[in-house]
């Protein structure tokens, strides 16, 4: 197996004009030339809606790709089916086998069509139908030189012009290994035809995987999920995300694989892109193809990602995409943890983290300064912690619905990584200490939630808190609450909204509270959590565990959040999405505190008794 084969040579060349007039004869290329089944034997594909590749669609910025290569005779009517996506509005990712033909041998692509929203040849000339032409292409040295070299099967085409009103898909580094994640392949099979005409509609399918790279022949994204013809250089989606974590391209007859993002396996996307542009004398010119060498420090190029940053990448799409279930003997149901009840539970794991936290600070018993209240456990002093972990939470479901601008133009990611790094070591000994604070909480919550409980049309009452008018989060927190009185939504939850954001603003500073309560809960311990409390929580403590990582990132991402302007949030329409959340899950948190009270008293005081 490889030990890295991201590339610093790639391949660029220019390609001539065409019209927008689809072809109707088809050139089958990828695993379909070479006669390899990429119809699984579970195949479950079905059309996306067609609001879907309309402009705000989730499929909108996914790409019909025609292609026509060199060495085809004039004759040949046939041009290639396949599917690119967007990482910019004018430049589209695909396989490497769109880009150059080893299997006929035909050569570099040099014509290049490139449709959006298109629904079928008749679909052409509709207002949400639009095209381009590619103009240039670049893709790996090492897949010019050789169809062996498949992890490198990815290329990058420029359009002519950029497209309108699309969002272009996010693109995470691949994890070398997970388990579970729901992934989706999503693009134009031409084994699928409307009005007979092959590849005409988009087709979806999403499904289960469990992958580790390091262990595949090819040190590529394997799985099972069926695609078509013409799905080549499909996205490998995250379901329910705009993020891809590799590009589809072949298939292994029993399973089919995909190419993979940055790491010691992948593909270096940004490097790409460089290349397009690189004014640096070519290496060698073969056949019309530059060679450029593109010069970048060593560990951009070659190394994998440092250990925080590929930490937190797998982190977020874990505590996203883990459909695992709780064992019957924990909760009694069988019910996705991290599925629908994940936001409502992750905030349950965040408040208690803060509340603990706050208690062991002084490592002195139940201690709560002037702003926190009284010095008893009460119903109180959980709604001031849950205030900041429901907006954590809302700030982490706000940050999954941004799109690539967005989260680059205010740099939200990386500022989530430098506050996730600070506690992400200590999470696995805190996670089973907590553990049966939230047991009975995730259990009220399931059984909620598999009764069909509708959201509450009331909300409880929050405790008075004065606003924090020198705090210098309280713009933040002032243009959220305008949003919600801007909306005339209903009295109560304008109040419970006031309540949750005063005292949010009050008790807790920019600094990210809920990861230093990780800090302080893991200087009580001192040692490992089952040298002084064996708490008897089952099978729970793995899925808290993923939990606590979820209420880490929520908390980062909250901080990285109220980094951005107040006007760019509203405008943005973050505000919106927060209120969406907490409006769903407020009430549920706050609901369950009783439960989490009565269990945090014996986990303090295990604590205190190992330092009287």
């Amino acid at each position: 197996m490889s030990t890295s084969i991201a590339q610093s040579i790639f391949g660029r060349w220019s390609l001539a004009s065409v019209t927008d007039k689809p072809a109707a004869d088809v050139l089958r290329i990828g695993a379909a030339a070479e006669g390899i089944e990429t119809a699984l034997a579970d195949d479950s594909r079905i059309p996306v809606r067609i609001s879907d590749i309309q402009p705000g669609g989730k499929y909108y910025s996914i790409v019909k790709l025609q292609i026509k290569f060199e060495k085809q005779v004039s004759s040949d009517t046939r041009w290639a089916q396949g599917t690119g996506w967007l990482i910019a509005n004018d430049l589209v990712i695909t396989a490497g086998h769109c880009t150059f033909d080893h299997t006929y041998n035909f050569g570099k692509a040099v014509k290049i069509r490139a449709y959006i929203g298109y629904n079928g040849k008749e679909s052409i000339g509709k207002p949400d139908v639009q095209f381009r032409q590619g103009r240039k292409i670049v893709t790996t040295m090492k897949w010019t030189t050789s169809d062996i070299n498949r992890a490198n099967d990815v290329g990058l085409i420029l359009l002519d012009t950029p497209f309108n009103s699309v969002e272009p898909i996010n693109y995470n580094p691949t994890a070398v290994a997970f388990k579970n994640w729901k992934l989706g392949v999503v693009g134009y099979p031409d084994d699928r035809t409307l009005d007979d005409e092959p590849g005409a509609q988009m087709y979806k399918m999403f499904k289960e995987t469990t992958c580790d790279i390091s262990k595949t022949s090819l040190n590529m994204l394997e799985h099972t999920i069926s695609f078509g013809p013409g799905q080549s250089g499909s996205p490998v989606l995250i379901e329910g995300q705009n993020t891809s974590i590799g590009t589809n391209v072949y298939g292994l007859g029993t399973r089919n694989s995909a190419s993979v993002i940055r790491g010691e396996y992948g593909n270096y996307y940004k490097i790409m892109v460089d290349a397009l542009s690189s004014t640096e004398a070519p290496v060698t010119t073969r056949n019309g193809v530059e060679n450029i060498k593109i010069a970048q420090p060593e560990d951009a190029i070659t190394n994998k990602p440092a250990g925080d940053e590929e930490s937190f990448w797998a982190c977020l799409n874990n505590v996203i995409n883990i459909g695992a279930k709780i064992n019957s003997t924990v909760l009694q149901v069988g019910t996705p943890f991290l599925g629908p009840i994940g936001a409502p539970v992750a905030a349950v794991v965040g408040t208690s983290l803060s509340v603990i936290g706050k208690l062991t600070s002084s490592n002195n018993g139940v201690v709560f300064d002037n702003k926190l209240g009284p010095r008893a456990l009460t119903t109180a002093d959980y709604k001031y912690h849950a205030s900041r972990a429901i907006l954590a939470e809302a700030a982490l479901q706000t940050l999954l619905k941004m799109g690539a601008r967005q989260t680059h133009k205010y740099d939200m990611f990386s500022k989530m990584q430098a506050r996730y790094k600070e506690a992400r070591y200590l999470v696995p000994n805190v996670a089973k200490l907590i553990a049966p604070a939230v047991t009975e909480p995730a259990l009220r919550i399931a059984v909620d939630s598999q009764a069909g409980e509708n959201v509450p049309k009331t909300y409880p009452t929050m405790p008075p808190t004065e606003e924090a008018l020198n705090s210098p989060v309280q713009p933040f927190f002032e243009g959220l609450l305008k949003s919600v009185h801007n909306q005339g939504e209903q009295e109560d939850f304008f109040g419970f909204l006031t309540g949750i954001a005063n005292t949010a603003a009050n008790v807790v500073s920019t600094d990210a509270p809920i990861i230093s309560a990780v800090g302080s809960i893991a200087g009580a311990i001192g040692g490992r959590a089952e040298d002084i409390f064996e708490p008897d929580s089952g099978d729970l403590a793995p899925y808290v565990e993923a939990l606590c990582h979820r209420a880490l990132l929520g908390d980062a991402a909250l901080y990285a959040l109220m980094s951005v302007p107040t006007k760019d949030i509203q405008e943005e329409g973050f505000f919106g999405d927060l209120v969406n959340t907490v409006k769903n899950i407020g009430s549920t948190v706050i609901k369950v505190a009783p439960a989490v009270i009565k269990t945090i008293t014996p986990i303090v005081q295990s604590l205190s008794g190992r330092h009287s």
